[in-house]
């Protein structure tokens, strides 16, 4: 049986929105900026909601690119983002 692990996490509503979204992207799977906002025009401030998740080891902000597929910034540096995705594909990819 499956027990929920429960947070209180502090953000703005609209970063507890994002933090959720990104929950729900599957092992191996990227998104874009844009497809996390729901549009073109918040892709901006998707991607700083996704930088201020508090708990990025848990959340997975690592698995949004640009709409181009290149990694944006990541906290721990792009090589870390590369190697995180990396190993997501190589395990759980389709």
């Amino acid at each position: 049986m499956d027990t929920p692990l429960l947070f209180h996490l502090k953000g703005t509503a609209y970063q507890t929105k994002i933090w959720r979204r990104l929950l729900r992207i599957p092992f191996g799977k990227v998104i874009s900026y844009a497809t996390l906002a729901g549009n073109r025009e918040h892709a901006r401030a998707a991607g700083t909601a996704n930088g201020r998740n508090p708990v990025f080891w848990i959340i997975p902000c690592h698995r949004v690119v640009c709409s181009d597929g290149r990694f944006d910034s990541y906290a721990w540096g792009k090589e870390i983002k590369k190697r995180l995705l990396a190993w997501e594909f190589a395990n759980y990819g389709h």
